[in-house]
């Protein structure tokens, strides 16, 4: 890994190292139940109280994602404000042209979860961000391309349980709908 650090530079080793270390999300992270349309899963199903922490403990290097990103992880524990599932911070990097992977840092414990895969397959439908979450919701929605067609996108949601990301159920979307959604701010406004 020094080698490719060396000849493309920091950004894209990182970016590198992003790709390399972590996989592309499987079939058996993407949720295989389908959700009804007419009710799909909404923040306030999985409501919780945001939490406003001062005092901030230290990133615990305890798995492969916190040593690997710790510093990123450490500046967004220090420096942001809890944006998901009541004290957690989210963490995202860039990895390419729509391409973005991450995680959180529980602002209360320090310690690190990573997103299960890569989210790249949401560019060909206009959406800026893939990734939807709450700081007073365990709801996490990730957008992109569905399983095997990417002419049409999707909406995959997920709970976050405190020490894991359950797979609900999974939506197509229009294409209006895919980019309406992925360009919704990450706060408490919205469904």
């Amino acid at each position: 890994m020094l080698k490719v650090r060396t000849f493309f530079g920091r950004r894209w080793g990182l970016a590198l190292s992003a790709l390399l270390w972590a996989s592309a999300a499987s079939a058996a992270d993407v949720p295989s139940l389908s959700c009804d349309p007419a009710a799909s899963p909404q923040y306030a199903d999985f409501a919780v109280a945001p939490e406003s922490i001062d005092t901030r403990p230290d990133l615990k290097l305890n798995n492969a994602f916190a040593r690997k990103y710790r510093t990123a992880l450490r500046e967004a524990l220090r420096d942001r404000p809890v944006d998901f599932a009541g004290h957690y911070v989210m963490v995202t990097f860039g990895c390419g042209t729509t391409c973005m992977y991450g995680g959180w840092v529980d602002a209360q414990t320090g310690e690190a979860f990573a997103l299960p895969g890569i989210l790249d397959s949401f560019g060909p439908f206009g959406i800026e961000d893939p990734l939807l979450y709450r700081a007073g919701s365990r709801l996490l929605v990730t957008l992109g391309s569905a399983a095997g067609d990417e002419t049409r996108p999707q909406a995959s949601y997920y709970e976050w349980t405190g020490t894991e990301l359950r797979p609900l159920c999974t939506r197509r979307l229009t294409e209006e709908e895919a980019m309406s959604l992925g360009r919704a701010p990450s706060d408490e406004s919205g469904d």
